[in-house]
């Protein structure tokens, strides 16, 4: 019926368009407004119509409100939803993270020995700062006689002596500053940068380290069953040098080889003393194992 009578409804038109769309047809009488009271003097039917409109009105208001409600009901869920995949990417975000450290951490590390591996070394050297580099001390280890070690007990054998070296250089005396990798087969490296004392006396103290280390090593590889008994002698030899800006010049890469070059003229002296006793060795160059 307010369809038939107030097409105009939906569009929200005044009352007193309404009035003058569809009173034409009504009698009226004393039609009349103050504007002060809103009061209206009108016919039973004019009242009648009247509170049909605000019946009308009434309903598209509810009507209007419901739909608010539905659509405030409707975009909650969809915020839901949406913050539930965003959660749910931000998870997947962080176990990709969490997967590519831990990858970048094993890329960095020895399966066998649990040290260092080249591939970090090269960076650290590379990211050092000036002030570092100054203060580095680099020690290169190889065990002497490996190949012997292979051919005579095997290479699962070999391989435990491996990590026996690593074992034994990570205690008692080793530090958190101090940086172990492992470079090659049987090759190790240690890297120092964090000492309060002179150079000279802190390279004396981390061969007297490695020495002791030396003997802990000889005898955790004569309790290896193969080898036990044999009367086998474990060592390996050791090159120690500090960074110098005069020889190497800003390359740490120069002080390992210098380091490098050391301990294999210490592994050659100890070839020639394990020949003969007699052979003198000068201790300059080739000072015991250290």
């Amino acid at each position: 019926m307010i369809d038939k009578f107030l097409p105009g409804i939906y569009r929200k038109e005044s009352s007193n368009q309404i009035l003058d769309s569809f009173y034409g047809d009504l009698e009226t009488e004393n039609v009349t407004a103050s504007l002060n009271n809103e009061c209206f003097d009108v016919n039973p039917e004019t009242e009648l119509l009247i509170q049909q409109v605000a019946m009308q009105s009434r309903m598209i208001s509810d009507a209007e409100t419901l739909k608010a409600k539905l659509r405030a009901e409707r975009a909650e869920k969809i915020v839901a939803k949406l913050l539930k995949s965003v959660f749910a990417a931000q998870k997947k975000i962080k176990t990709e993270k969490t997967k590519a450290r831990i990858s970048k951490v094993d890329s960095t590390i020895d399966k066998m020995t649990g040290c260092y591996n080249r591939r970090l070394l090269d960076s650290f050297l590379y990211e050092i700062s000036d002030q570092i580099r100054s203060k580095l001390i680099i020690a290169v280890l190889d065990i002497d006689n490996f190949k012997t070690i292979n051919d005579t007990y095997g290479h699962p054998v070999g391989d435990k002596v491996i990590t026996y070296v690593a074992d034994t250089l990570k205690k008692p005396e080793f530090r958190g500053s101090d940086l172990l990798f492992r470079i090659g087969g049987d090759e190790f490296l240690i890297a120092y940068t964090d000492y309060d004392c002179c150079v000279e006396d802190f390279i004396e103290t981390v061969e007297q380290r490695l020495q002791d280390s030396m003997i802990r090593f000889n005898e955790m590889v004569n309790e290896i069953p193969e080898i036990e008994g044999s009367g086998y002698k474990a060592s390996f030899s050791v090159g120690v040098v500090c960074y110098d800006d005069g020889l190497d010049g800003g390359n740490p890469q120069l002080t390992i080889k210098r380091a490098d070059d050391l301990m294999y003229l210490r592994k050659a002296a100890h070839k020639i003393t394990d020949q003969t006793s007699e052979v003198c060795v000068d201790p300059d160059d080739y000072a015991s194992y250290i």
